[in-house]
């Protein structure tokens, strides 16, 4: 079962590998006043995951 498991992690890897090497051209990223950020796509993608699932965790965390 544990080879199982590292084959499907290994798998999930390379597939956002992939995902990574394929997304990597320059976006830029509009806020107020005119100011603007300019990074490949997929730190864009990165940034925005883990602000998420920062919100999401901190939301759990919250009162029942």
């Amino acid at each position: 079962m544990k080879t199982l498991i590292w084959i499907v992690k290994l798998l999930l890897f390379f597939v956002a590998l992939t995902f990574a090497v394929k997304n990597t051209d320059s976006v830029t990223v509009r806020y107020y006043l005119g100011a603007e950020w300019q990074a490949p796509l997929i730190f864009v993608i990165l940034v925005v995951f883990c602000l998420g699932a920062a919100a999401g965790a901190i939301v759990s965390l919250g009162p029942a």
